[in-house]
């Protein structure tokens, strides 16, 4: 593994490491989300291989962008997309940042859907 270049350091009244890196000359100060140097000294390691400025948007902007898109555009579907968007997407993901959704979550929305019987309907005007 490549020897990182930034350091760890302790917030007070936090149990985990904390890291400082920087990127394109720009600071990024963050949680390690560990309590174990090592494993600190690891994550440390690893964003600064990726060396990447972590993206603290949330889905919900993303969310505000596709519609916005299809506004803009005139798109003849945004009364669909703005109910898909209010009725399946905003609860569950809104609130979640871009860096921190897995594979697993949307798996286990899909899940969720399915048992309630929301995939594969062609509309959701019964939940509207």
């Amino acid at each position: 593994m490549a020897k990182a270049r930034g350091s760890l350091y302790r917030q007070p009244k936090s149990p985990f490491w904390w890291m400082s890196y920087y990127v394109d000359g720009k600071q990024i100060r963050q949680s390690t989300k560990k309590g174990d140097l090592k494993e600190a000294q690891q994550v440390l390691a690893e964003k600064v291989v990726v060396n990447e400025v972590p993206d603290k948007r949330t889905i919900g902007a993303l969310l505000d962008g596709l519609i916005a898109d299809y506004e803009n555009n005139h798109r003849k579907s945004i009364d669909w997309v703005k109910r898909m968007v209010r009725v399946h997407l905003r609860e569950p993901f809104g609130n979640v940042k871009i860096d921190a959704i897995t594979k697993q979550m949307v798996l286990d929305f899909m899940d969720t859907q399915r048992k309630r019987g929301e995939i594969g309907r062609a509309s959701c005007r019964e939940r509207v």
